[in-house]
């Protein structure tokens, strides 16, 4: 897609494959934060699971917390 001035813009590339890449989030943060940079996967858990019967209550928050985890291990 792009915007009307011309830029690009990537929309839920997670789509294919969303609901698999959510649940390896959630049961192994440290893999996917391995595999995917912190910069690409910015905004991971903001794409909402419509079409997979949507997210579970909180967890959003649990992939969020373990990528936080998994990213701070990193750095250490």
């Amino acid at each position: 897609m792009r915007t009307r001035d011309g830029r690009l813009v990537l929309t839920d590339p997670f789509y294919a494959d969303g609901p698999n890449l959510y649940a390896a989030a959630a049961s192994t943060p440290d893999l996917v934060a391995a595999r995917i940079p912190k910069e690409q996967r910015k905004y991971i858990t903001e794409i909402p699971l419509a079409g997979s019967g949507g997210w579970d209550e909180g967890g959003q928050e649990k992939i969020r917390q373990g990528l936080r985890a998994a990213d701070a291990e990193v750095r250490r």
